[in-house]
């Protein structure tokens, strides 16, 4: 009956007896209790760059030995890597996702030096030479002219 009136919205059946069960023994509000809210103690700065600097050494490093290392839980430890400093693990390493933090940081900073570099010299993008594979080897320029 619920299910017809209220579509799917409707609590599902164990649900429904919890709340029953909750209401017939004494509940009268409806909201929701407040929850105590467990603060990490594990993702400080601290730990952050202790984790950091760990994988920096050795890249072949697991997650549980890093987290016995810091005293810190392994869930805890596992956040940090994939959260905090952008890691994913592939075949028990841990490697960037795609550019780790200190490679982003260096692509900005050389990023910036061209910019300026561009707007101290407005001609330099006209010196820079391009080309393609096929252009790398080299054609007889007299050779294609001929045969077209």
């Amino acid at each position: 009956m619920l299910t017809v009136a209220s579509g799917e919205a409707t609590l599902d059946r164990s649900n429904v007896y919890q709340w029953y069960k909750t209401f017939s023994e004494g509940r009268e509000d409806v909201n929701d209790e407040q929850h105590a809210v467990c603060m990490s103690t594990s993702r400080t700065y601290e730990n952050i760059d202790e984790v950091k600097k760990i994988v920096l050494a050795n890249r072949q490093i697991i997650v549980r030995e890093v987290a016995e290392d810091l005293n810190i839980s392994i869930r805890s430890c596992h956040s940090i890597f994939t959260n905090d400093l952008g890691m994913r693990q592939v075949a028990t390493k841990f490697v960037p996702k795609f550019l780790n933090f200190d490679q982003k940081q260096q692509c900005i900073t050389i990023g910036n030096e061209l910019l300026d570099s561009v707007r101290d010299d407005r001609n330099l993008l006209q010196r820079v030479i391009t080309s393609n594979e096929s252009w790398a080897y080299g054609y007889d320029v007299e050779f294609i002219a001929q045969s077209s």
